[in-house]
């Protein structure tokens, strides 16, 4: 997921605009009515395009600020440095993961929306690790596991003649990729866990 604002908020007015397009005239008036409704909606899209946009700025921020904290030799700076990438992210993660995106009918940008998800949740369990929380990384990782288990159930009841082809290849590389390593990470860190690694 590139995290786009941009690409997120537009996919889902490609469909809105045909929606307006059959709106606009009525008997050869402009329905005034479908009139102030897009406007109004016009100015709620905006709003959220300009939060899409803020919450893009706090994830790549948090991934600034987590290469420098990579470099602190001190324990206790280091993890402060590191509490701040998360405050990043969940202030990304709490505008991406909302039901705007779901209410639309487009699915490849539900699809988008998710993927941001995601990536945050992940780089989020990433800042667990380093901290030496391998308990909250290992939690971490196996909600974000379940969590995309659930969401691609929740696609899949939406998939369609129609939306398969944009959204079919991208699902295909989560579980023949993304979800491997997820599981692999999993998997490292119960073993850790059961070894006694970590207390």
């Amino acid at each position: 997921c590139a995290l786009s604002a941009v690409s997120v908020f537009q996919l889902v007015q490609v469909q809105k605009k045909l929606h307006r397009m059959e709106k606009r005239l009525e008997d050869g008036f402009i329905d005034l009515k479908s009139f102030f409704s897009e406007k109004l909606e016009n100015l709620l899209e905006r709003q959220q395009q300009q939060r899409l946009a803020e919450a893009y700025s706090y994830y790549t921020k948090g991934l600034e600020q987590l290469q420098a904290a990579l470099l602190i030799e001190d324990k206790i700076t280091r993890n402060q440095s590191l509490g701040n990438c998360l405050t990043m992210f969940v202030k990304s993660l709490s505008v991406y993961d909302n039901s705007y995106v779901d209410q639309q009918v487009n699915l490849p940008a539900n699809l988008r929306r998710l993927e941001c998800c995601w990536a945050i949740s992940s780089s989020m369990a990433e800042v667990y690790g380093l901290q030496l929380e391998y308990r909250a990384g290992l939690h971490s990782y196996q909600e974000l596991q379940r969590r995309i288990f659930r969401d691609v159930e929740t696609l899949k009841t939406k998939l369609n003649a129609q939306n398969h082809q944009f959204v079919g290849a991208d699902l295909q590389w989560l579980f023949e990729n993304d979800m491997k390593i997820i599981a692999a990470k999993i998997q490292a860190l119960d073993s850790y866990q059961k070894q006694q690694v970590f207390p």
